[in-house]
């Protein structure tokens, strides 16, 4: 390889971190490894930390695509899908008094056969 190198040390296979022996004799440890996992609290804490993180890039995510007119579909729970409504006349319920709606987008859900047959057994 280099003029530089013995040919001994070219020879030496090199450290992976993590890597056991094949012997299965003894557990070799880097300085960085620990042989305990880590506390329950801390389990805990990393994955809440990344779940949140999880749900917040999905709900970003869908709310820009639904933003851009896109329907949004999860297989077994259902599609989420943008819809124009018109204008319209429309009541308020304490008073009766008649109102002017303006036109609007809404959100439609229509819920997938799974979800539907689990809601109703």
């Amino acid at each position: 390889m280099s003029r530089f190198l013995s040919p001994t040390l070219e020879a030496v296979t090199p450290y992976t971190p993590g890597e056991q022996p094949q012997d299965q004799q003894y557990i070799k440890l880097n300085t960085n490894e620990s042989p305990y996992l880590p506390s329950p609290a801390v389990v805990a804490a990393v994955s809440e930390a990344e779940v949140e993180k999880l749900i917040k890039a999905a709900l970003d995510t869908f709310t820009e695509a639904l933003a851009e007119g896109e329907r949004i579909f999860l297989p077994g729970f259902g599609t989420f899908a943008p819809v124009a409504r018109a204008a319209r006349k429309g009541r308020n319920p304490k008073t009766g008094e008649e109102l002017s709606l303006p036109a609007c987008n809404a959100i439609k859900f229509t819920a997938a056969k799974r979800l539907k047959d689990a809601m109703n057994r």
